[in-house]
């Protein structure tokens, strides 16, 4: 599993899959940013169809989600991903589609519609997580402070 370097993969040059599981890290991430645009102005602006879209982009992102997962599951068997960020994804996975249910639900519930938007924050940051620890996103923990050694 980890070797070293990232938590989430091995220190060697990335597999085909685990490149793919990292570029739909980066796709949940900007699909979730979409979806917060397109929900913020069809909410406020009360505008129909931005919050079609909305709707159909949610289906679409869950679609991403699945294979996220997918991606993933096949990467760990190959004993090149750790079974944190593919852990991640697979609570990404039921949480988007909680969301999805607590957006349709909320035409008819305001309750549903209260825990939407927290719901869709709780995704943005697990995924951002997931997306730094299979190494999505080039990171390195903080060094001492001034540059000391």
């Amino acid at each position: 599993m980890a070797t070293g370097g990232r938590l989430g993969v091995e220190s060697a040059a990335p597999s085909t899959t685990v490149r793919i599981f990292r570029w739909g890290a980066l796709a949940l991430i900007a699909a979730v940013l979409v979806q917060a645009f397109l929900g913020g102005r069809g909410f406020f602006l009360a505008d129909d169809d931005m919050l079609t879209v909305h709707g159909r982009v949610g289906d679409a992102l869950l679609l991403v989600a699945i294979a996220h997962v997918v991606v993933g599951a096949v990467a760990f068997r190959r004993r090149q991903l750790s079974r944190v960020p593919l852990g991640l994804s697979v609570v990404l996975l039921v949480l988007v589609f909680v969301q999805l249910s607590l957006g349709y639900g909320s035409e008819d519930s305001r309750s549903a519609a209260a825990w939407h938007l927290p719901t869709g924050v709780l995704i943005f940051g697990l995924a951002v997580a997931n997306a730094f620890l299979s190494g999505a996103v080039a990171w390195a923990p903080p060094g001492p402070p001034g540059g000391a050694r």
